[in-house]
């Protein structure tokens, strides 16, 4: 299946092949209980819908048979895994073709300066930007709100800070060193600083 993506500026061609998705999905259910090697299984074809699924897979254990509605999600995350693929690869080989040889970007810093030559190669990469670079960016933005916060109560470790104090805000700093853990840069759960509630950390 071929589609268009539009990401900023840039129009990507993705083809993502649907019966690979479908056995991909059944694959990876199959080892979900841990097994290294998926149980035999074979394939006939591709289900246009839940009735014709028994018919398109054969597990050796039927009982093992993934359910059909575990089978689409799978197939949508997959699928979602896919396209990113598909742009970030697009994307760098676009950027490749238009960045000069390394001996025109050194001439060019050179004769320009380094902060010339950062702004030709950002041109170049905002021409052909991937998902991964407006993540990227918004991880950028929980940083720098982390460090911030961060620096707000570097007071509470001072060598003058009783312990009692130290203690009361080393996790809450560790959580916020450990902020970038989480899955969502735009669905950041902030710890609560100490005395606080958490409406007002």
């Amino acid at each position: 299946m071929s589609e268009e993506v539009t990401v900023g500026p840039a129009t990507y061609t993705i083809n993502i092949d649907d019966e690979t998705m479908f056995k991909w999905a059944i694959g990876s259910l199959l080892s979900d209980g841990g097994a290294k090697v998926p149980p035999v299984h074979s394939f006939v074809g591709i289900p246009a819908n839940e009735s014709e699924y028994p018919n398109c897979v054969t597990v050796e254990a039927p009982a093992l048979l993934p359910k059909w509605k575990d089978v689409q999600d799978t197939i949508e995350i997959l699928k979602d895994k896919e396209r990113r693929n598909w742009i970030q690869g697009q994307a760098w080989r676009h950027r490749t073709d238009e960045y000069p040889s390394w001996e025109e970007q050194l001439d060019f810093m050179f004769h320009n300066g380094f902060h010339a030559w950062k702004k030709l190669i950002k041109d170049i990469k905002d021409k052909y930007p991937s998902e991964a670079d407006a993540v990227e960016e918004n991880w950028n933005v929980v940083r720098f709100e982390r460090d911030c916060l961060l620096s707000e109560c570097d007071w509470t470790q001072g060598s003058d800070v009783p312990d009692s104090i130290k203690l009361n805000w080393q996790s809450y700093r560790q959580a916020l060193r450990d902020i970038t853990n989480q899955s969502d840069p735009l669905n950041v759960t902030w710890p609560t600083k100490p005395g606080q509630p958490f409406w007002d950390r």
